[in-house]
């Protein structure tokens, strides 16, 4: 006998692989055209035309890279295999450490990350590498709706025995009726389906999921001047101090 379907979740289950399949097919057509020009007339091609290539592929090849990346974290999650190795560290430390990663995204559109400190710099308990991928999805996801050439402002600030980083963007923002749903699963907002920024709708999903591993929270308002402020916040570390690393210490590049 065949087991009951849910009815309710076998539409959206098509939905989000329409939705996934639908964004691997522009990626993946560029990066093949660009390489079929490449393999047939690199020869005959100018030097600047080649190097044009070359960057389509690049491009193609790291946002293919990063979606299969949120792809096997949710699939992490779903399956209840998220692992969570808990260190004392500094917030601002772990914004230094993804700075290369976040860079080259910013780089191609223009844009400025600016990191700003409010208070005491109280560690947490965390995940380096886990909250390190929170920060990413979520600078990220504020250089695809933010404008070309605008800042991106990070914020890190201590209140009440918490640790908020704040993310704010020059975008559209997101709707009212669409800040409690934006975190959820393949949802994306009518601002973002009429942009036609790429996506999958998961980014904010893992960095929900990983922040409430963390006992954290996470939301959304708009700013009063236009664009988003997505944070999150967790529990401020009581024990033995972290001792403060500046950026120097190790040679990572000053953001703020």
């Amino acid at each position: 006998m065949r087991p009951a379907e849910d009815s309710s979740a076998a539409p959206d289950q098509r939905a989000a692989l329409w939705s996934i399949a639908h964004e691997l097919r522009a990626p993946l057509s560029a990066v093949a055209i660009a390489a079929d020009l490449l393999a047939e007339d690199a020869s005959l091609l100018p030097h600047d035309e080649i190097c044009r290539l070359a960057e389509t592929i690049r491009a193609g090849t790291r946002w293919l890279q990063a979606t299969t990346d949120s792809l096997l974290t949710n699939a992490a999650i779903d399956a209840g295999h998220l692992r969570i190795e808990r260190t004392a560290v500094c917030l601002f430390e772990v914004i230094q450490d993804v700075v290369p990663v976040i860079e080259p995204l910013l780089s191609a559109r223009g844009q400025q990350l600016r990191v700003r400190r409010r208070g005491s710099q109280q560690p947490v308990l965390a995940d380096r590498q886990r909250i390190g991928q929170v920060i990413v999805n979520l600078v990220a996801n504020a250089s695809k709706y933010g404008p070309p050439a605008a800042p991106i402002d990070v914020t890190i600030e201590a209140r009440s025995g918490l640790v908020r980083v704040v993310v704010a963007d020059r975008g559209p923002g997101v709707p009212v009726e669409a800040q409690r749903r934006v975190f959820a699963p393949f949802f994306r907002t009518e601002n973002a389906l009429d942009s036609k920024a790429e996506g999958t709708g998961l980014g904010l999903a893992i960095v929900k999921t990983i922040v409430k591993a963390h006992a954290g929270q996470v939301g959304v308002r708009n700013r009063a001047r236009g664009g988003a402020r997505f944070w999150f916040e967790l529990p401020a570390h009581v024990g033995t101090p972290v001792p403060f690393r500046r950026p120097g210490d190790s040679q990572r590049r000053k953001t703020g």
